[in-house]
């Protein structure tokens, strides 16, 4: 129950019971002092007297001699026996308190530091460059410091993960540039070498090289924007459904020439978006499908208003991927099979490229598996209340 405090309060709960904890030892200790003297005192009396002190005690008249004499013999004896003693008494359970006060202190002290002392190791550890480092610590904690060690361990992980990405991210951006920038260069010699002779169709095959090193490279530019939170829309008032049906016509020949054969179910809707980057994410979708969905024959595109908003459905009959595997598609780079990838081409930044553009409107990119195999991508695309640019 009081792991469950917060931090403030066990601190103050701990003071508390370690300042009672104080009083109640030099309370105990005095106690015992007086105990201890008179019973001391007792012994000093004869038994005459004795007896008048227990008559005394229990309502009995005793003589005025008697009482003098019991009355002078105590405060004679505290004077000459126990007045130096009560200060010394006082003073050893003042320091026996102290001493068990600092050592439950210390002991509540530990208790709080531990966590944050792993935390601090953990970030020097960080810092050095073993970004595997976690914060670690047997026992139990308040709120606070529990959350500041899983806050840091996510970080952590955070760190470990971007950092892994960067090294694969510059791995795969190298890769790719690699093949056509090799074909480029070959060409381009040879041609000044004579060795090729000049042709529309070479020339047209360069295009396409560099064509591909300038769509990687726009798709680079667009995720850093993103990343930095710089990507800038151009919203505009557009009719969804249009966009879909155009864009989809704009690569029918592709799709075409894929095996696939597409399938609209389009219904009106109207957003506020950024059309360039909407026929962006469309033609990275149906790019997707051509290199991985080839020869599935069947391909629909769907497009209806959703709760204010709307929503855009790509459905392939392609070979799919594991439900594991659907939620990392979007990671840069990420690819269930490295080897088909590069058999079919892309530089696997492209629905990551979708992911941020979404994220910019403000809506979101989803991928489940089909029933009878395939992939659905749903695009969604919330309310937009403010008014559109002109």
């Amino acid at each position: 129950m009081l792991s469950r405090l917060s931090l403030r309060a066990r601190l103050i709960l701990a003071m508390a019971a370690i300042s009672l904890f104080t009083i109640l030892v030099i309370v105990t200790g005095m106690s015992a002092f007086y105990i201890i003297t008179a019973d001391l005192w007792l012994e000093r009396l004869s038994p005459e007297h004795r007896a008048s002190l227990d008559s005394l005690e229990a309502g009995e008249a005793v003589t005025a001699e008697d009482l003098a004499y019991i009355v002078s013999t105590h405060t004679q004896d505290w004077a000459t026996y126990y007045a130096d003693a009560e200060g010394y008494a006082l003073l050893i359970c003042s320091a026996v308190a102290l001493l068990l006060a600092v050592l439950v202190g210390y002991r509540v002290a530990l208790r709080i530091s531990r966590p944050v002392e792993a935390v601090s190791e953990a970030a020097r550890t960080v810092a050095a460059g073993s970004l595997d480092a976690r914060a670690e610590f047997s026992g139990r904690s308040s709120q606070e410091i529990e959350q500041l060690v899983q806050d840091f361990n996510a970080l952590a992980i955070e760190l470990e993960r971007a950092d892994h990405e960067l090294t694969a991210g510059a791995a795969a951006i190298a890769h790719e540039f690699r093949t056509p920038l090799t074909v480029l260069t070959g060409r381009l010699q040879g041609l000044k070498d004579g060795v090729f002779e000049y042709s529309p169709e070479l020339l047209e095959a360069l295009i396409g090289h560099v064509g591909a090193l300038s769509h990687i490279v726009e798709d680079m530019r667009t995720l850093g924007l993103s990343s930095a939170g710089e990507l800038v829309l151009d919203p505009q008032r557009v009719e969804l459904d249009g966009l879909v049906r155009q864009t989809v016509d704009e690569f029918d020949a592709e799709l075409s020439a894929a095996g696939l054969s597409v399938t609209l179910e389009l219904l009106p809707a109207t957003v506020t978006a950024d059309p360039g980057r909407l026929r962006q994410v469309l033609v990275c979708l149906l790019d997707n499908a051509r290199r991985y969905a080839a020869g599935g024959a069947e391909l629909t595109v769907r497009c209806a208003a959703d709760d204010g908003g709307a929503r855009i459905e790509v459905m392939d009959r392609g070979d799919g991927v594991p439900p594991e595997d659907a939620r990392r598609m979007f990671d840069r780079f990420w690819r269930a099979d490295p080897s088909r990838a590069r058999e079919h081409g892309g530089s696997g930044l492209g629905l990551a490229v979708v992911k941020a553009v979404m994220t910019a409107h403000g809506g979101d990119v989803t991928c489940q598996a089909r029933d009878g195999g395939g992939l659905c991508f749903t695009l969604t695309l919330p309310r937009q209340d403010g008014p559109a640019s002109p």
